[in-house]
């Protein structure tokens, strides 16, 4: 709005426009917006930059979490094979009289631990010398590559350990693979992840059972003794397997312990 008189006509040769006066009874304030919209983008800014620290906090608090998860498990793990391994608790079983070997008894009962957990990879033979065959093949155990035993067969090796510390006998745990070679640093042939399966196998038997310890055999064939040729994906699931062969013999040790 221009003023209607005053000095502002006497500016026009000077190029600069007389700043129009302002009528009267009208008031501007000094800030046209009212303070809490003013503070707005200062108000953003603080907002954003929490939200800049929440991302790495919360992946912090992840990580923290799952590391005291992983070494909660490591310890209860470590504990419950100490606890195993425990020399009064080994006495105790030995000092505890098994029924003889049968194995009819150990067959049906065998049998019975397969049916319940219900697992299509599991075969229990009762051979010509009285010994029981209970053979777990395929992805049932473990991980390609692995000797750690995988959830779904935890719960059959947990039933077939109350049979074998129901009666006595000699336990024979054997780990075999396919002819796929292996070459890692924890694991350099076959042999030693045919080894280690069968040592993973037999900890958990004697830690679930609990089983004399002095009972079990431990041995790794690697490839070397295939149940089928190693000609198709069938065949080498059947050879990644391992067995347990319950047999008489295996009393009770009666010489002291260290």
């Amino acid at each position: 709005m221009r003023p209607s008189g005053g000095r502002g006509g006497g500016e026009e040769g000077t190029g600069i426009e007389a700043k129009p006066s302002e009528p009267a009874g009208w008031a501007f304030a000094a800030d046209p917006f009212p303070t809490p919209y003013a503070r707005l983008p200062e108000l953003g800014d603080e907002v954003g930059l929490a939200s800049e620290w929440a991302v790495p906090w919360s992946d912090l608090m992840m990580v923290m979490f799952v590391l005291f998860v992983v070494l909660f498990v490591y310890q209860a793990a470590e504990r419950e094979v100490t606890t195993a391994f425990r020399p009064d608790l080994v006495a105790e079983l030995r000092a505890t009289p098994l029924p003889s070997f049968d194995e009819t008894v150990l067959y049906q009962r065998s049998l019975a631990a397969a049916r319940l957990a219900d697992l299509d990879d599991v075969e229990v033979v009762l051979q010509e010398d009285r010994s029981i065959k209970v053979s777990v093949h395929g992805p049932l155990l473990f991980e390609l590559g692995q000797a750690e035993l995988l959830p779904e067969t935890r719960s059959f090796l947990d039933r077939l350990a109350e049979v074998l510390a129901s009666r006595g006998g000699a336990i024979e745990v054997v780990g075999h693979t396919d002819n796929f070679p292996i070459s890692s640093p924890r694991y350099p042939t076959n042999w030693e992840l045919s080894a280690a399966r069968a040592a993973s196998v037999a900890r958990h038997l004697i830690r679930r059972g609990p089983v004399d310890p002095a009972r079990f055999t431990i041995a790794g064939r690697s490839m070397y003794a295939p149940a089928a040729p190693n000609s198709s994906a069938a065949n080498k699931a059947l050879n990644r397997r391992v067995e347990i062969v319950i047999s008489p013999g295996g009393g009770p040790v009666t010489e002291e312990l260290p």
